[in-house]
């Protein structure tokens, strides 16, 4: 059952500092996956994102205020 749960974070300190290549690493880290760097190039290749892979995963003012 635990490696069935995983995690979204939706309001992450870290949101406005992380790139979203940057993100994809720290989750598949908090998952134990190995090679995160792997899974995240592998995931945003997937999505055809590879061009948003340097954005920021939040831009400022992006959140809801509520």
């Amino acid at each position: 059952m635990r490696e069935s749960i995983s995690l979204t974070g939706q309001f992450a300190a870290v949101d406005e500092i992380l790139t979203g290549r940057e993100n994809l690493v720290l989750v598949a880290r908090l998952r134990h996956l190995g090679k995160p760097g792997r899974v995240a190039d592998d995931l945003l290749e997937r999505f055809s994102l590879t061009g948003a892979a340097r954005s920021r995963a939040s831009p400022p003012g992006a959140r809801p205020c509520c």
